[in-house]
């Protein structure tokens, strides 16, 4: 009805629509409508209530009201909302039984009932629990009724059969539900009095229309594209979007509960509680940051509020970093290197940081840091990768006249201890490495910061709210810039995140950055509304068994326990490839062959940053997920998987989760936490399909948790792939790098091969490798102008008692299975 009226009477709305002409029987107090167009509504009429059950074609009501016959309405709590009660009117006759179609799901149906199982299973015989546990989704329900019929009480078997076939349909809710009105724990709405009914709330399942604003109906009602159902509220969203806070407010949310499109409600809401007034809505992920700017455009559209555009600003981190420095021009910084790449040669920060951490191009900064690269390839650690970690998490809170601190402060979530002297040479390679970035005309974003932080007694508060999305990512100094953006006062800022989705190497303390919540102001969402429960459980259940929680936990932070949306599907898939090649071709065919219309597919690679991916969308039909493009133009997108965050997909395949690869290996055991929660980011997008794909041996983060998941092949589903030359071939970055010809004994130290190497070998190695080639008397060896040369020479049986000489016994025999 007209959303505009004032009488918004829905009574005389449907009088203007003509009843069909035959009564229904099927359903108590229903009542049809003809629509035009050859469509049916079908309506619950009683005590003043309408209910809109469903509206279709006519062959399609008919369908609908054949498989819900019998459907009455209930509640158990009026806040909780309305449940559906749908029961069997004869289980032994199976034109009068429910029947929800099998979900395939997988594990055993009496799993999903939790502690509802106690009750079901109470006073039954030892054999009957025994049956009814082997139950799965591909049981047959006449199988379901055998088992039933052992059992004594005709209304239990009656509820155990129906309860069965619900779960077995992936609808556990009516299932429970059922079990609560056997307890007589809920009432139908035709025996509550009027003003109980007039206290119901709405639920995930039947919204009331008196809670809906006139935007929520345009938007439920158009669905356009893949962004609209991102912006329709559910009841808990609601309650965080129209509450106000005397200061800041922080929200915790689990993965799929809504925090992106709560932000961008209540943006909106603060644009018109404050109007005229800036509203800054702030992410770290550009890619986020165009979604969101997209959503909020969308929803503007949809409230009719195009006047509000101009007063809210979506930006990512690095953006705002940038506007402002160029706005307080008083830096030392050239606005052509606010950038991640190179002015004319297009190389990315992190070409750029391995050219400097090799010290090639006549730079050799870096060199202070060998001493601790050598420590660290010891200790069986990385070091190009640790200590640009390191550099990162200095810089994430101490500003450059603070760093002298670095030297005795507590390393949180650092594994390696540093000494003084260690730590000293880290300043010393931090420097040069913002002096190399500044020399080529690039900076990352961790470099912006840092450089607006020097001016941050200039900076004013230009915007009344500011709402920061995926907030756990933020390092201290960043919260601090963000505090000095808006003034202490009402609804000041409002800051979501989930610390199981903490991806990145940084010192965050809320505290620390002038930021004060009060404790009424801390706020939780548990529902997850976007994963099956499959998905969602083997997302969970990896999470956790792979993972140190305490490692995450603070006083700010909570990994939080998501509670199930109502639906299932298939587990999740590991499927195994030949390569990661042929992964990466057989994901794209596969995604090609099965994403309907309006569907959409994301491919996420482990152990790939978004800059090495680039290449890979040459093709028309790949997008990069890196916030350059407008969202909803392709149907495929490719990412690494922390872009992937704040996304929802379709279908949802992860490659390379092969064991060796992922996690790193060459980073330390007790900071492998952050490529987990990456991984589970990447998972927790699958809407309705989640596929892992690896190749030799699936990553060890499965070890433990397998039984949620199938396993499978690539050549069980794709027979041969189209070989597109816009589709570059990709390969391992193998962790046992090559050996070039030419790589001196220094070259060779860093490369991954020389993980683990001994301070012995490693010494001795730069000893005898110099670049030339030099013999002792008989032709003998003792030194060489490359590794290559050295490991041809050092292979030769019959000189092996020459060289366990040169080098020694031990390290000799180190060389050896080295090489």
């Amino acid at each position: 009805y007209d959303l505009d009226s004032k009488t918004k009477d829905p009574i005389e709305a449907l009088n203007k629509i003509g009843i069909t002409h035959n009564g229904e029987t099927r359903i108590k107090h229903a009542i049809k409508y003809d629509l035009p167009g050859f469509c049916r509504l079908v309506t619950i009429q009683d005590k003043g209530y309408i209910a809109l059950v469903f509206l279709g074609k006519h062959e399609d009501v008919d369908n609908w009201l054949n498989t819900n016959r019998g459907l009455e309405l209930a509640i158990n709590d009026p806040e909780k909302g309305i449940i559906e009660l749908l029961k069997s009117e004869d289980i032994r006759n199976p034109e009068a039984r429910i029947n929800p179609l099998p979900d395939y799901s997988g594990s055993f149906l009496y799993e999903k009932l939790k502690h509802h199982w106690i009750f079901i299973a109470a006073d039954l015989p030892n054999f009957i629990v025994k049956h009814l546990k082997n139950i799965d989704s591909t049981t047959d329900e006449d199988h379901i009724l055998e088992v039933v019929e052992a059992i004594e009480n005709n209304e239990k078997q009656n509820l155990i059969f129906d309860v069965f076939l619900k779960l077995r349909g992936g609808l556990v809710d009516e299932a429970k539900n059922l079990i609560l009105e056997y307890k007589e724990e809920v009432k139908t709405l035709s025996d509550l009095p009027v003003e109980i009914i007039d206290e119901i709330r709405s639920n995930d399942q039947f919204i009331s229309f008196d809670e809906l604003e006139a935007e929520d109906m345009k938007i439920l009602m158009s669905n356009k594209n893949w962004l609209d159902w991102m912006l329709f509220m559910h009841p808990a969203q609601k309650k965080v979007v129209e509450r106000d806070f005397a200061g800041s407010a922080r929200l915790l949310g689990v993965s799929g509960s809504g925090k992106t499109c709560i932000v961008v409600r209540r943006a909106v809401r603060m644009a018109k509680k404050y109007p005229g007034q800036k509203i800054l809505v702030l992410t770290l992920n550009e890619a986020l940051a165009r979604l969101i700017f997209e959503l909020v455009d969308q929803f503007l559209e949809c409230s009719e509020d195009f006047n509000l555009r101009d007063f809210i600003e979506v930006k990512s981190f690095w953006e705002l970093c940038r506007e402002l420095l160029i706005e307080y021009r008083n830096h030392p910084l050239d606005t052509k290197v606010l950038g991640p790449k190179t002015d004319k040669q297009e190389e990315s920060i992190e070409e750029i940081w391995e050219e400097y951490y090799k010290c090639e191009y006549n730079n050799n900064d870096a060199e202070v840091l060998f001493p601790l690269h050598q420590t660290l390839l010891v200790r069986s650690v990385f070091p190009n990768e640790y200590l640009k970690q390191e550099f990162d998490w200095i810089r994430s809170f101490l500003a450059l006249e603070e760093r002298d601190e670095y030297i005795k402060v507590q390393r949180e979530n650092r594994a390696i201890p540093f000494n003084e002297g260690d730590r000293a040479l880290v300043l010393k390679g931090l420097y040069g490495w913002e002096n190399k970035m500044s020399a080529v005309g690039a900076i990352d974003y961790l470099g912006l910061a840092s450089e607006l932080y020097k001016i941050n007694e200039k900076l004013s508060s230009k915007y009344r709210c500011i709402l920061v999305d995926e907030i756990q990512d933020f390092g201290t100094l960043e919260l601090k810039l963000i505090r000095k953006l808006t003034e202490k006062q009402e609804n000041d800022l409002f800051l979501c995140g989930d610390i199981a989705q903490q991806v990145y190497n940084k010192h965050h303390q809320i505290r620390s950055a002038g930021i004060n919540i009060s404790p009424d102001a801390y706020l939780k969402i548990l529902k997850n509304y976007r994963n099956s429960r499959e998905i969602l459980t083997a997302s969970y259940e990896l999470f956790q068994r792979n993972i140190d929680s305490n490692k995450l936990k603070s006083d700010e932070f909570e990994v939080l326990n998501p509670e199930f949306a109502n639906f299932s599907s298939a587990k999740p898939f590991l499927r195994k490839g030949k390569s990661i090649h042929d992964e990466f071709l057989s994901a794209v065919a596969y995604l090609n062959e099965n994403l309907d219309e309006k569907e959409r597919g994301c491919i996420a690679f482990c152990d790939y940053s978004i800059f090495s991916l680039e290449h890979l969308c040459k093709s028309g039909s790949l997008q990069l997920l890196d916030g350059s493009s407008k969202l909803g133009s392709a149907k495929i997108y490719l990412s690494d998987l922390e872009q992937t965050k704040g996304f929802e997909f379709d279908r949802m395949i992860i490659i390379n989760a092969t064991k060796g690869i992922f996690p790193n290996p060459l980073i330390p055991e007790e900071e492998c936490y952050r490529e987990i929660s990456k991984f589970y980011v990447a998972m927790t997008r699958a809407k309705k399909e989640l596929i892992i794909s690896y190749s030799n041996s699936s990553s060890a983060l499965f070890d433990n948790c397998k039984e949620f998941f199938l396993e499978d092949f690539w050549t069980d589903h794709i027979i041969e792939y189209a070989q597109d030359d816009s589709l570059v071939a990709i390969n391992n970055k193998s962790r046992q790098d090559a050996i070039h010809n030419k790589l001196t004994a220094k070259e060779f130290l860093h490369q991954r091969k020389a993980v683990g190497m001994s301070r012995d070998a490693q010494n001795k190695l730069m000893e005898v490798v110099q670049g030339k080639a030099i013999s002792e008397r008989g032709n003998k060896k003792i030194g060489w102008r490359n590794v290559h040369e050295m490991v041809i020479d050092i292979k030769v049986p019959k000189d092996r008692i020459h060289y366990s000489k040169l080098f020694g016994p031990s390290v000799f025999d180190e060389i050896m299975q080295i090489f």
